[in-house]
């Protein structure tokens, strides 16, 4: 008993030593973990505006200055592929990201260095126009993270009314961040885009909706830390819907735009157009066949002039492909399509977005001219649609 005693005597003896071990170790390791205000003086003249936050106390300030500087002109060299012009900002957005790389935040809790937070990557992208994984953003954490502004002095409120006398649907918090500091001079840009373009638009709801589009892409908001949010790609899609892509050269993606929940998006503008048919169909150059309601403020010459050089142009490159003439019935299904796709009826529902034509209908073309179909068919709705 005595031994099995002292035996258990000891290996308690034994637990408690590697106790205390693992207990002066830990001990050590918090002492040697201490945070502590940047050095000023340590720093160089690239990373003082950024780095304002704690560092470890034997932090190297050596080698951050040079990782910092090497990874700046790492991106900068990227971005040149892959942009024109930097829009303002980039390049400070690019040198604060740089600081928070290699300056990582020291963070007493929990005894660790936070690296930069994968939102004020995805921010940096945006500022620079370039998408979220050229900067391999995905890679960056989403919690425990540093997440500190990347451009600095610049305020986020709303505009005031007399700043942006066009935009004055910007009713949110703005940074000034993407197109510059004067907000009038950005509500100018906005407003000179939309006078190019809006002779195109039929409609006075599809103009509506690219006033929204321009100013929420003009005037970037801004979130409760101050950090950029991008637009969503809603005006966009919407924009398609309610036949306004005689205008879109875009598919309503790239660094322009944001998936929701991550983004913002102005609300679809509530225009009460009113439906009647055209008053004399028999004086346009192509579309003497539509008979249906359609919008009332459609500018009528200008969607006929489009359908019809639509139509020249997609006889032409059959013709070619087919190497002769197409039938009088294949271009009478075409006509059909092409008025339809551009002339959109109005759905019974005056709350629902006008008709597009039917995927039968678009089918109809290949099978009528005897050549495959170059109007891509898939993507026209088979139910609630204008089939003839």
């Amino acid at each position: 008993l005595y031994m099995k005693g002292k035996s258990l005597h000891l290996v308690t003896r034994g637990h408690l030593w590697v106790f205390v071990v693992a207990l002066a170790a830990v001990l050590v390791s918090s002492q040697s973990f201490q945070c502590t205000t940047p050095i000023s003086a340590k720093l160089n003249a690239f990373c003082p505006k950024s780095v304002t936050y704690p560092l470890q106390e034997d932090f190297d300030y050596d080698a951050g200055d040079t990782e910092a500087t090497a990874m700046f002109k790492s991106l900068v060299n990227t971005l040149r592929q892959h942009i024109v012009r930097k829009p303002p900002y980039c390049i400070e957005a690019v040198q604060s990201y740089s600081c928070y790389q290699a300056y990582p935040q020291c963070d007493a809790a929990s005894q660790d260095e936070l690296t930069p937070c994968r939102k004020v990557c995805e921010t940096t992208a945006a500022l620079c126009n370039v998408t979220s994984s050229l900067l391999e953003c995905e890679n960056l954490p989403t919690t425990d993270c540093l997440d500190e502004p990347l451009v600095h002095g610049l305020s986020c409120e709303v505009p005031r009314s007399i700043d942006v006398p066009f935009c004055d649907v910007v009713t949110y918090n703005s940074s000034r961040t993407f197109h510059g500091p004067n907000l009038a001079h950005v509500d100018a840009e906005a407003r000179s885009s939309y006078e190019r373009a809006s002779t195109l638009l039929p409609t006075a709801r599809c103009k509506a909706i690219f006033k929204n589009r321009l100013c929420q892409q003009y005037f970037r908001r801004c979130d409760s830390d101050g950090l950029d949010l991008l637009p969503c790609n809603t005006l966009c899609k919407r924009a398609y819907v309610e036949g306004c892509e005689g205008l879109e050269k875009e598919t309503c993606t790239g660094p322009q735009y944001g998936e929701e929940p991550s983004c913002y998006s102005l609300p679809v503008p509530d225009i009460d157009n009113e439906c009647h048919p055209i008053t004399n169909p028999a004086g346009l150059k192509l579309c003497t066949m539509v008979t249906y309601p359609i919008d009332s403020t459609t500018n009528i010459s200008i969607v006929d002039a489009n359908a019809k050089s639509d139509y020249d142009s997609i006889v032409a490159n059959m013709e070619h492909e087919k190497g002769g003439p197409v039938s009088e019935s294949c271009k009478t299904q075409l006509s059909l399509f092409v008025c339809g796709a551009l002339f959109r009826k109005c759905a019974a529902n005056p709350n629902d977005p006008p008709l597009e034509p039917c995927q039968q209908l678009c089918e109809s073309v290949g099978r009528e001219c005897e050549v495959a179909s170059p109007l891509h068919c898939a993507g026209f709705p088979t139910t609630n649609c204008l089939d003839h």
